[in-house]
């Protein structure tokens, strides 16, 4: 074999494995939930809302590599586990840091938005956390904006999908 024919080889090989790592991230960023599936779950108020990046006021987005930072909707209760970087106006004493909260007693309500639905929770037992917002797009991709009354507002991409079970 020529030195130039083992070039083009080699450089074949090199593109091929770049456009299959490619196409198997995207794979891994969709979820299997089909449109219909992802609306009753939001009807049934029984999903998981899981975080892959963070977007804070005045920073840079950061990704997550981890999947247990979530806010998950399930049992007539919401319970978030979700990182937090940017200020407060209020130190938050014994708190970890970021946004941790179990709320059963709050308002859900559900609305179409342009290509997917619109879901806004309010804790009401909760004297921090304003207002969640949670865009929910038809192929399970989501937006979540948290207000509180303590820190600056944050948003998180991520995906939502049925609860795992344990």
């Amino acid at each position: 074999m020529k030195p130039t024919d083992m070039k083009n080889v080699l450089s074949f090989v090199i593109v091929l494995l770049v456009f299959s790592a490619c196409s198997s991230q995207k794979s891994a960023t969709t979820t299997s939930v089909t449109s219909e599936q992802l609306n009753k779950l939001l009807d049934d108020q029984s999903f998981t809302f899981v975080a892959r990046q963070v977007n804070p006021q005045g920073g840079r987005p950061r990704f997550l590599t981890e999947t247990f930072f979530n806010l998950t909707v399930n049992n007539n209760k919401v319970t978030a586990d979700l990182p937090y970087f940017g200020r407060a106006t209020q130190a938050t004493i014994g708190s970890e840091g970021g946004i941790r909260f179990t709320s059963e007693k709050y308002k859900y309500e559900k609305s179409a938005g342009k290509k997917g639905w619109n879901i806004t929770i309010k804790p009401e037992d909760n004297s921090d956390i304003q207002v969640c917002n949670l865009s929910v797009m038809e192929n399970g991709t989501a937006s979540l904006v948290v207000s509180s009354n303590r820190r600056e507002t944050i948003s998180y991409d991520g995906t939502v999908s049925p609860i795992p079970v344990k």
